[in-house]
């Protein structure tokens, strides 16, 4: 969960700053995607569950959760604040992750 002492973005501040000076890391490029959960796409986070081997009914019961729980039926945002949100947060994220290792590029990810 989000500390709100902001320990956690110095904690991983630090880190990334010592890393990139004990490895030799000539560039950085730091992004922050604005309202990052109220634009997750409800149907490709539930695509790559489906592909990553969860389906069926967890799947269709999780999509109908998400219609329930934002209000919306544009099929955008996922609910910000519970740990199930940073999880699919995360697995948002998962065909980013899988460029940058796919072209041996270090990445480090922070959400609030």
């Amino acid at each position: 969960m989000f500390n709100p002492t902001r320990s956690c973005w110095n904690g991983l501040q630090k880190a990334l700053a010592d890393y990139s000076k004990s490895n030799k890391i000539t560039h950085v490029i730091k992004i922050d995607i604005a309202n990052y959960f109220g634009s997750i796409n409800q149907h490709t986070l539930i695509n790559l569950l489906r592909d990553i081997g969860y389906g069926g009914v967890l799947c269709n019961r999780l999509e109908n959760m998400l219609v329930d729980l934002t209000g919306d039926r544009s099929s955008r945002g996922i609910i910000q604040g519970v740990f199930t949100s940073d999880l699919f947060g995360s697995f948002y994220m998962m065909p980013l992750d899988r460029f940058f290792e796919e072209y041996g590029l270090k990445s480090a990810r922070y959400v609030d």
